[in-house]
């Protein structure tokens, strides 16, 4: 039989105990980024063409903007 130490058992369980800090770390990282993310709606949006010739482009509006997530959604007009 193999005969481990107190030293051997002290160092697997320091290598255990420093993996399950890094998985709950991983797991309070995502639960922090899901708990303040925005989850903007935009509705009844339009899309119109402006400007003549090479200086044409689309605009697109938006007349309602909704946020149905659990964060702020910072600088929506």
């Amino acid at each position: 039989m193999f005969d481990i130490t107190a030293a051997t058992w002290s160092a697997i369980a320091a290598s255990f105990s420093a993996l399950s800090s890094f998985l709950i770390m991983l797991i309070h990282r995502r639960n922090l980024l899901e708990s303040v993310r925005p989850e903007l709606i935009l509705d009844d949006w339009s899309r119109l063409a402006e400007g003549e010739g090479d200086t044409t482009h689309d605009v697109l509006v938006f007349t309602a903007v909704r946020n149905v997530g659990r964060g702020t959604g910072h600088c929506t007009r």
